[in-house]
C-alpha cells in the first residue's frame, strides 16, 4: 500500500531492499486495514478516492516505478531533470 521511491533502497552491490512495511498486503493473513493510502503520486486515483486495500494494492505503484526505471535506462539525463 505504500510502494514508492522512499521505501526502496538500492545498495552499493545493486541489491534492492524494501523498507516501511506498515501498509503491505501479506497474503491471507488477517491484518487490519492500514490508516494510510501511501504516497499520493504513486497511487491510482481510485485508491485515493476509496482507500481500497487488497492483493493488488501496489500494482499501480509498481507500474509507475517500472516505467520510470525503463525511461531512465533509455535516457539517464531524465534523473537530473526530474529527480
Amino acid at each position: 500500500g505504500d510502494l514508492q521511491h522512499g521505501n526502496i533502497l538500492v545498495l552499493d552491490d545493486c541489491s534492492i531492499r524494501l523498507v516501511d512495511y506498515d501498509a503491505v498486503w501479506i497474503g491471507d493473513r488477517p491484518l487490519d486495514h492500514p490508516n494510510e493510502v501511501g504516497q499520493p503520486n504513486f497511487q491510482h486515483p481510485e485508491r485515493l478516492r476509496t482507500a481500497a486495500w487488497g492483493p493488488t494494492v501496489d500494482s499501480f505503484s509498481a507500474l509507475v516505478i517500472h516505467v520510470s526505471l525503463a525511461a531512465l535506462a533509455t535516457e539517464p539525463a531524465l534523473w537530473e531533470k526530474y529527480h
